[in-house]
């Protein structure tokens, strides 16, 4: 979960969207808020949908839609570099749009998923060893991932 590199998009979001071509401080609050709107709604679409589609088939929905939403957001990103004068409104929102995307996919899978899996897969006797040391790597994992 961690090392999909979630809290990297949402912690840096800001910045990207900076480098994209939106300077206003209003509109970077704007964004992040639909971002943080996507990430939330993408969440409770997950947990509505988690027992009628099953665990295995949204996690693997959430980690491709990911990977293809950083695909698209990297092209988007290497489009803004090549323009030097003026960045082009439609770029400008496309990678926005996926931000948004990525987060959202996020939601749907790896986010909770992760979660009611690390409870589950246990046996009843070992579940609290098992998820306290599947909780720590994870957090091992994510300390790793901001040095």
């Amino acid at each position: 979960m961690q090392a999909s590199g979630n809290d990297a998009v949402v912690y840096y979001s800001p910045e990207v969207f900076k480098v994209a071509g939106i300077s206003s401080r209003k509109q970077l609050f704007g964004v992040t808020v639909i971002m943080g709107i996507a990430k939330s709604s993408f969440a409770l679409v997950s947990a509505l949908f988690l027992d009628r589609f099953g665990r295995r088939p949204l996690l693997l929905l959430g980690s491709s839609g990911m990977a293809v939403s950083l695909a698209l957001l990297g092209l988007g990103s290497k489009y803004l570099d090549w323009c030097e004068d003026e960045k082009p409104i439609w770029a400008v929102v496309f990678c926005v749009v996926t931000v948004c995307a990525d987060v959202s996919f996020f939601s749907i899978g790896l986010g909770p998923i992760t979660w009611v899996y690390s409870s589950e897969i246990f046996p009843t006797r070992l579940r609290a060893q098992g998820s306290s040391l599947a909780i720590s790597v994870n957090r091992l994992v994510r300390f790793v991932s901001f040095l």
